[in-house]
């Protein structure tokens, strides 16, 4: 399944999520950036793992924002692409 990341109203990228821990209604997958993704770079990678409190991030998966429990969050780490896991998410109503 596919989600796009936002930062406010900017797409910074695409995401092939997948469950990570269905307890804990947990997705992620890796980051493929967009063009838009620079402006924000430098500031996720001084971070390491940058998140809702950080950043406005959003993800809209099959047309619908979603509003996880948990938050969103990008790690990138220099050498590594970056990564986007959410968590706190009703998995029943999101069709993978």
């Amino acid at each position: 399944m596919v989600g796009l990341v936002y930062i406010g109203d900017d797409v910074i990228g695409e995401v092939d999520l997948s469950v990570i821990d269905e307890s804990m209604g947990a997705i992620g997958g890796e980051l493929l950036t967009l063009e838009c993704y620079s402006k924000y770079r430098h500031s996720i990678q001084q971070r390491g793992i940058a998140n809702s409190d950080n950043f406005n991030l959003r993800m809209i998966i099959n047309g619908e924002l979603i509003k996880p429990e948990g938050g969103i969050s990008i790690t990138h780490v220099e050498g590594f692409e970056p990564y986007v896991d959410s968590a706190g998410i009703d998995l029943n109503k999101i069709r993978f």
